[in-house]
């Protein structure tokens, strides 16, 4: 028995049916780990290259990667989130802390990607070893809207 204000409105119903159709038809929860998989893979050995004063951690599952940034040499966290939106946009990449993997992240998307973080994180190492990153920053520096908890 199916009963509510709604219970006439059958699309719907169809639209959820043929979409699960097609994820398991295309192997879409897969494919979305596997893409997580090479993100994270590929960005922990870049970070590497910078050693442990690296302000940017990663953490989360792989179809949702989460960047978790830290103060480092001077710098604020949220300056440091700054230059990194703003590189990565610059590179083509609009990111602020999370990597929302699509059944569309491709080859070509994810070195895109990988590209983009090759260039931030180079602008970002520089940044903070000759301390400026506020100059580099090429408007405000983002602020939480929502005060951490303590």
């Amino acid at each position: 028995f199916f009963s509510g204000t709604m219970f006439g409105e059958t699309l719907s119903i169809a639209a959820a049916i043929a979409t699960i159709d097609k994820i398991e038809r295309e192997n879409v929860i897969p494919h979305l780990w596997e893409a997580g998989e090479f993100l994270v893979t590929e960005l922990t050995k870049l970070l590497k290259k910078y050693g442990h004063l690296y302000p940017i951690g990663i953490y989360g599952r792989y179809p949702q990667i989460k960047l978790k940034f830290s103060p480092a040499l001077g710098a604020t966290k949220e300056q440091i989130r700054t230059l990194f939106q703003q590189e990565m946009a610059q590179a083509g990449v609009l990111i602020a802390n999370c990597h929302g993997i699509s059944f569309a992240h491709r080859e070509p998307e994810l070195k895109r990607i990988m590209f983009a973080y090759e260039h931030t994180l180079d602008v970002l190492y520089e940044s903070l070893k000759a301390d400026d990153i506020v100059e580099r920053i090429g408007g405000n520096t983002v602020v939480p809207l929502v005060r951490e908890a303590s």
